[in-house]
């Protein structure tokens, strides 16, 4: 999985309990992901940490969600054992999802997309 997808992947796991701010460690899915990403964050630099810290407080603010992508973005890029981490963590957390199209008659046209917006599969 690369740097990307894992971003894309841990943020959309967090973001939909962002708004209940301070109560999102009771949230099952998330607590793990975001009780791990505070603990590594609150190690690495001033910014990582502030950048947690901003979602936390004001979870509504695009704008802190985008800071904590850069900041994981960079952490990603400069620890490899952390990717590993990370990788292992979304993959336990990460809801399962599957694709089915039933297509009849002649000269269809299906379009199915997966993973990222690249990933696009279209059979005729």
């Amino acid at each position: 999985m690369d740097a990307s997808q894992l971003i894309d992947q841990t943020i959309a796991l967090l973001q939909p309990v962002g708004h209940y701010g301070p109560e999102i460690a009771t949230k099952v899915a998330a607590s793990a992901l975001w009780d791990w990403l505070k603990e590594k964050f609150s190690r690495r630099s001033a910014a990582a940490a502030e950048a947690v810290t901003e979602v936390e407080m004001s979870p509504g603010q695009e704008v802190n969600w985008q800071v904590l992508r850069a900041q994981l973005a960079k952490a990603l890029a400069e620890d490899e054992a952390l990717r590993r981490e990370l990788t292992a963590l979304v993959a336990q957390h990460a809801p399962a999802t599957s694709q089915k199209a039933s297509v009849t008659g002649d000269q269809n046209v299906v379009v199915q997309v997966h993973g990222s917006a690249n990933a696009t599969n279209v059979q005729r």
